[in-house]
């Protein structure tokens, strides 16, 4: 049964550690196996296929599953024949045609808007005391880097060079193993660091010289969004485009989302598209223009003469002078504008 034979062309991907293995298996399990599980991967014809790409659109009208959902369950099939067809290990031809070429995939849906903070609302969020301030530097980090999360989980003192101000994004986290691996798109980049949070990272990288920055610090993956709106909330960061739930037409505000924020910003200040492409560790410049668009209309509205992008990272998160305490360790009151370190005497 193809239930049962469908691991053998997936062990490729296992074994060079793709990091998207189990979920891919998953979401067969899920949407793919119900139409053709009983079939033999060599026995699959492009009926059986159609039949696929129906059970997946009737899922988006049902509203089962999200478009994009359908897209990806459709590139793991499509992948999963490639691999029955053309592998570089013969033991995992199991064909010598791949029929998901005469087929066509699952119809788009809408896409979803990304939401993106304002610097000024990053700023609220980076100041405010009553979030920790562990967290906040994640956030900073997460912004001003433009990394995505398992990359920043990965960051150690050694992928800094402060003397030349640059920072190279080389390896992120395995969800499972807690191991490092390479990331996303296997391959290394070395990017500037920009100035406003150098003192931030060179403040990180003295207080742990050795080991991953935010060892046992960063919100698991389970948690990361749902924390990260609390933590908008508790800084009085209330624009319903962040906080939406069960909008078709846009998503609510996830950690990734501190990504799209510093990349959008760099379009915001008229950073090379180049530059914005490399920073974000992108294959496909598709995928940067989006960046790019959303970032040119954003600068000609009102919203960044509030506050420019890329602003002084405050001085709250970075440790007091003079005195061994950290901020977790300051106690906090409310006050009109918002919470106030209450100070020794």
């Amino acid at each position: 049964m193809i239930a049962r034979r469908v691991p053998k062309p997936l062990a490729l991907k296992i074994t060079r550690g793709h990091g998207t293995a189990t979920n891919t298996r998953g979401r067969l399990r899920k949407w793919v196996w119900p139409v053709i599980g009983p079939l033999p991967i060599a026995t699959v014809a492009k009926g059986d296929l159609e039949a696929v790409v129906r059970h997946l659109d009737r899922a988006v009208v049902d509203e089962k599953i999200e478009a994009k959902t359908a897209e990806n369950v459709w590139g793991d099939v499509t992948a999963m024949f490639k691999q029955a067809c053309k592998s570089k290990e013969i033991a995992l031809r199991v064909r010598h045609d791949d029929p998901t070429r005469e087929v066509l995939g699952p119809d788009g849906g809408i896409a979803k808007q990304k939401p993106v903070l304002f610097a000024d609302e990053a700023l609220r969020l980076l100041t405010c005391e009553a979030v920790p301030v562990t967290r906040r530097r994640i956030y900073a980090v997460a912004i001003y880097l433009a990394a995505r999360s398992n990359e920043i989980a990965a960051l150690t003192a050694a992928d800094f060079d402060l003397t030349h101000q640059t920072v190279t994004i080389a390896r992120q986290r395995d969800r499972k193993t807690d191991l490092d691996k390479k990331t996303k798109t296997k391959r290394a980049r070395t990017t500037d660091i920009e100035p406003a949070i150098l003192a931030l990272v060179t403040h990180l990288c003295a207080e742990r010289p050795s080991g991953r920055l935010f060892d046992g610090e960063m919100p698991t993956d389970e948690e990361r969004a749902t924390q990260l709106r609390a933590d908008l909330r508790t800084a009085c960061v209330l624009r319903r485009e962040l906080h939406t739930e069960g909008d078709p037409t846009r998503l609510p505000c996830w950690f990734h989302h501190l990504r799209d924020t510093g990349l959008t910003w760099m379009a915001i200040r008229g950073d090379d598209p180049l530059r914005i492409q490399w920073r974000g560790g992108h294959t496909d410049f598709k995928m940067t223009q989006r960046y790019i668009a959303e970032g040119r209309m954003l600068a000609a509205g009102a919203g960044f003469r509030i506050v420019p992008a890329f602003p002084e990272i405050p001085p709250c998160i970075l440790p007091r002078q003079g005195d061994g305490t950290s901020e977790n360790q300051r106690q906090t009151v409310a006050s009109p504008t918002g919470f106030e370190p209450v100070l020794a005497a």
